[in-house]
């Protein structure tokens, strides 16, 4: 995790970013699917400013909201105060911020405090945001035979080993 000079979130970059891949996008809507907290604590472009950006663009950010303000429980790694463990942290969680990018671009809010919740408000979502999108399914194969081939040489010379020296017949 060294790639990772500093710990923070920047929405504005991130949703700036987004909208800059769609810019040849042929799509009849575009849209992003932003999944955070909020809070946007990095990165050089305001999420306001990003929000305005995709309007401009015709791209619908829809915002999912995910955490609870106040004290939440945080695993704590080896930087931690134990190797493995929790530990308490203050969380902020802006609501007003998520609703202003989605107003902004004609989308809609969502609010995920579980797993089940998230998983309800993507499949609303996509209910929303319905679209024919050209897919390729590519299968990697892995050949498996060399474990077999490896025990059944291991049984070739065992069963040789054996009957040379344990099991040998004298005429």
């Amino acid at each position: 995790f060294d790639s990772v000079p500093a710990d923070g979130t920047a929405i504005g970059d991130a949703i700036a970013l987004a909208a800059s891949r769609m810019t040849d996008s042929k799509a009849a809507s575009k849209m992003i699917l932003l999944i955070t907290d909020g809070m946007n604590n990095r990165g050089q472009i305001d999420p306001e400013t990003a929000a305005i950006l995709c309007k401009g663009m015709d791209i619908k950010v829809y915002t999912v909201g995910i955490g609870k303000e106040g004290e939440v429980t945080y695993p704590a790694g080896p930087a931690g105060p134990a190797l493995f463990g929790k530990r308490k942290l203050i969380n902020h969680f802006d609501e007003r911020g998520l609703r202003k990018i989605a107003d902004t671009t004609g989308a809609k809010f969502y609010r995920a405090e579980s797993s089940g919740v998230l998983w309800q408000n993507i499949t609303d979502i996509d209910r929303l945001e319905r679209s024919i999108v050209e897919t390729r399914v590519y299968h990697e194969f892995y050949d498996r035979f060399g474990w077999f081939l490896l025990l059944a040489t291991v049984f070739f010379f065992t069963e040789i080993i054996l009957r040379s020296l344990i099991y040998r017949k004298i005429p």
